[in-house]
């Protein structure tokens, strides 16, 4: 399992590299479906290794706002600010697309096969 905290960057100490929400899921994807489109690339090795052992994502938030939050209109990741400290929800709707992205990819192109496992 990969928990994924969300929120522990305080407002005044958030890094200049990451203004927006979009700016995490960035940081976060994009490593991602690099090592997925690269597999025998050795320099992502321990991303592969990763993504091949990770089998659930958890978020964590120290943010207390309820989901409700998510049914106001709300901008799209690019035009969140990260002090804004949406919802969990709201990171979760845009980290389960990201997640379709990434498991879109075929297997045929990556070159790479996961074991599966029949559950009786």
């Amino acid at each position: 399992v990969l928990q994924l905290r969300l929120h522990d960057v305080a407002p005044e100490g958030t890094p200049d590299d990451c203004k927006t929400v979009q700016d995490q899921l960035d940081s976060l994807f994009l490593p991602l479906i690099q090592a997925t489109l690269n597999v025998d690339d050795p320099s992502y090795n321990s991303v592969s290794w990763l993504l091949f052992q990770t089998g659930a994502l958890q978020l964590e938030s120290s943010n207390t706002d309820p989901a409700s939050d998510f049914e106001k209109k709300l901008p799209p990741p690019s035009d969140m600010p990260c002090e804004a400290k949406p919802s969990k929800l709201y990171y979760a709707y845009y980290i389960h697309a990201n997640l379709n992205v990434l498991n879109s990819i075929p297997v045929s192109y990556t070159h790479l096969t996961l074991p599966t496992k029949r559950i009786v």
